[in-house]
This record gives structure tokens, C-alpha cells and sequence, in this order.
């Protein structure tokens, strides 16, 4: 992982369960442990529909989660956390929409922020 003041680097091996993907077509950013969120309101939540045709998975609570590298932090809020998802997703399009620039090559990704 690379950071500077207004740029975040990842770039993950390892635990599939421990990586951040950065996906184009998740609506919001999903979290699979409760590790991840720095608040988190446990309840009961609808479903989300995954990518296998007629699958869903259960939402088990929504938050914020504080990632942080040295002196960069980036606070995601409006998570869900969903326990049986195998891959942590960052929305690309949440990211965006507040003003990010996302910049993806090879399995890494950059997010700048413009604040």
C-alpha cells in the first residue's frame, strides 16, 4: 500500500476475505467483518443481489469505515456489512460522486481527492 496526502494506493495479496476491490457496479461499499467500521449499527436490513443469478446475501448492519495508512485516512460512510460477502467492495460510483478521481491498472487502485 502507497499513500500520500491526497492519494490512497492499494494493492492487496494474501486473504481474499482482508481485500478492498474497487467495483464499477456495487451501488454502495460492502464490508464483510465488523473490524472494518469505525460506528456500526447492527439490525436487520434488506438483501442484496449478487452477481449469480438469483443469489442474495443478507445486510447485517451499515456504518462508516476509517481506512488508514500513516497519515492518510479516508472515511467511508453509508457501509454495509454483510459477513457472507467473500470480497470487500469499494463503489466506484459512490467514490465518484463525491468528487474522487479513481485511477485502476494491473490490481492496483488510486483514489485522489480534489478536498
Amino acid at each position: 500500500i502507497i499513500h500520500s496526502d491526497k492519494e490512497l494506493n492499494f494493492k492487496f495479496s494474501g486473504n481474499p476475505k482482508e481485500h478492498l476491490i474497487l467495483d464499477s457496479g456495487a451501488s454502495a461499499h460492502i464490508f464483510n467483518d465488523a473490524w472494518f467500521f469505525e460506528n456500526l449499527e447492527m439490525g436487520s436490513f434488506k438483501e442484496i443481489k449478487t452477481g449469480k443469478q438469483g443469489a442474495t446475501l443478507t445486510i447485517r448492519g451499515r456504518g462508516t469505515v476509517r481506512l488508514t495508512w500513516g497519515k492518510t485516512r479516508i472515511s467511508l460512510e453509508n457501509c454495509l456489512f454483510v459477513p457472507d460477502i467473500v470480497i470487500n467492495l469499494i463503489s466506484a460510483s459512490d467514490l465518484t460522486s463525491k468528487g474522487c478521481t479513481l485511477i485502476a491498472k494491473d490490481s492496483t487502485f488510486s483514489i485522489r481527492s480534489e478536498a
